[in-house]
């Protein structure tokens, strides 16, 4: 049986690690480890995730945890796209577009669906919204071959305009009920992301839903597949190192704005996070560049 694969791989510490236009007919297509999303572009397959059997066509798309077991069998002439991406980095990189109804639906609500083995809900895009992902997607593939200068900048930001024009198309299909939990977390993320430098406890963030501590802990563990007070430390990290980069503010100014009260305790933390103290990430950066 016929079947074409093409697959360009970038670095992993980049928000995009490859993407795969496909084609294939018969079983056994694996998809796992890392974080996907994955376009249906023609034909069709059985997809199984867990016990879970859905047929998906031209047009659905699917998000993937990492880790998450994704398996096509009964391909016929079935064409995807597969781009696969750091789901913490996105959550950082997609900015204002994170706190939307639509980007929580498809990358947050979707995924902890298809991770418990229960049917994703009905993404399905049309046919010109079809052939306009995969123009997005030859871009990517593009952007990976050439390697053209800032071509990582570039292919980040066909990415993002491939999820915002998803996220949004696919929204007028489903819709997250207001106070639902989908709703509730994301508020509560958009406080994070919004007073990060503020001195937040777990009860603070628990207050603003009014469940209890050990509730609201299991239900964002749900949703963002880590624990609310180690999200709140990625994004401090992530904030202090764009800090340690981009400007010259001492490090005892960095972990103050970035919402550490002691200085000590920040280096240890950021140490944990990226294996090198603040003063050698900045001089390794400063030699790289």
């Amino acid at each position: 049986m016929a079947e074409t694969e093409e697959a360009v791989e970038i670095k992993t510490d980049s928000l995009l690690t490859s993407v795969e236009i496909i084609t294939k007919n018969g079983d056994g297509f694996k998809v796992s480890d890392e974080a996907c999303l994955i376009i249906t572009l023609g034909g069709n397959a059985v997809e199984k995730v867990g016990d879970c059997l859905a047929r998906v066509t031209a047009g659905d798309v699917r998000v993937l945890f990492p880790r998450t077991d994704c398996e096509y069998i009964n391909m016929e002439n079935f064409r995807i796209c597969v781009i696969r991406f750091n789901y913490e980095n996105l959550l950082f990189e997609v900015g204002a577009l994170k706190n939307l109804k639509e980007f929580q639906l498809l990358f947050i609500h979707n995924p902890h669906r298809m991770a418990n083995g229960q049917q994703c809900l009905n993404n399905s895009l049309g046919r010109d919204m079809i052939k306009n992902a995969e123009q997005l997607a030859i871009l990517l593939e593009e952007e990976f071959i050439n390697k053209k200068p800032e071509y990582e900048e570039t292919s980040k930001y066909i990415f993002l305009s491939l999820v915002s024009v998803i996220s949004r198309y696919c929204s007028s299909k489903n819709k997250i009920s207001s106070g639902s939990s989908v709703e509730i977390i994301a508020n509560v993320a958009t406080y994070m992301e919004n007073n990060y430098a503020d001195s937040i406890k777990l009860e603070d963030l628990a207050s603003l839903t009014h469940y209890s501590c050990r509730h609201f802990t299991r239900l964002f563990q749900e949703h963002f597949r880590t624990s609310p007070m180690t999200y709140l430390n990625t994004i401090r990290m992530y904030k202090a190192n764009n800090m340690i980069i981009k400007t010259s503010l001492s490090i005892e100014e960095i972990a103050h704005r970035s919402g550490f009260e002691d200085s000590g305790h920040f280096c240890r933390q950021f140490k944990r996070h990226y294996g090198l103290t603040p003063k050698q990430w900045r001089k390794q950066h400063a030699e790289n560049h």
